[in-house]
């Protein structure tokens, strides 16, 4: 269920806000700011609410720095990235793969390796 706050409308993943976990998400910073694609890091969660608390980031090649879930005024979480602590992901030729679920990681893995790099680019401007 989406929360609303101080004219802000965060809609939280299915199944809630996971902590240290990378998603990929729409958000916009003001109600005339078109809706774009950001990465959004949870960071550590409040114990009340289970909302992203300190050390959050949103991530997004469309703005000169970083800020936070308070700085938003619409987001909604589309998918996980990835979560701190998962083993870390090898990426293998296509010719490699054995079967549907190896492609999708391979899918994810460059989505990830796609965002992170415009994400860099975007600062090195």
């Amino acid at each position: 269920m989406a929360k609303r706050g101080k004219k802000k409308y965060i809609i939280p993943p299915d199944i809630g806000w996971q902590p240290n976990t990378y998603y990929l998400v729409d958000v916009s910073y003001n109600s005339g700011n078109p809706v774009h694609q950001a990465i959004f890091f949870t960071g550590f969660l409040n114990g009340n609410d289970g909302d992203p608390g300190g050390y959050n980031r949103l991530f997004s090649g469309n703005y000169d720095e970083d800020t936070t879930i308070s700085d938003v005024y619409y987001m909604r979480a589309i998918e996980v990235l990835h979560r701190k602590g998962d083993e870390p992901r090898e990426l293998r030729m296509p010719n490699e793969l054995i079967n549907s679920k190896d492609i999708e990681k391979v899918k994810l893995e460059r989505k990830i390796q796609s965002a992170i790099q415009e994400y860099i680019n975007a600062i090195l401007r």
